[in-house]
């Protein structure tokens, strides 16, 4: 394969990714509220993501906020316009997820 077929099958790699949504690449707002990481939850938001992506399955991030029982991640993601009464593909909601968390 020629070096520029390898650059532009690159290229087109890196552009597809970048149109992915971002619970599709691994990254985002859901992963880093699952990773407990209120720094890039806080950047994220701040930079417009969307509060109510969800992952595959429907959990947010307020669902992960909620899990880990931190309620500043959840506070700003509230103000931010997340979803509180979204619920996953079992039916569960931030409110459940809170609730079990203490």
């Amino acid at each position: 394969m020629r070096a520029t077929h390898r650059v532009g099958i690159a290229s087109l790699f890196a552009l597809l990714a970048a149109s992915l949504p971002a619970a599709a690449t691994g990254s985002g707002l859901v992963d880093a509220a699952e990773a407990l990481d209120p720094v890039r939850v806080r950047s994220l938001l701040d930079a417009g993501s969307n509060p109510d992506v969800s992952q595959p399955d429907g959990t947010t991030a307020l669902h992960w906020a909620a899990y880990h029982a931190n309620e500043g991640m959840a506070r700003k993601l509230v103000e931010a316009g997340a979803d509180v009464n979204a619920s996953n593909r079992y039916g569960v909601s931030p409110l459940s997820l809170a609730c079990a968390s203490g």
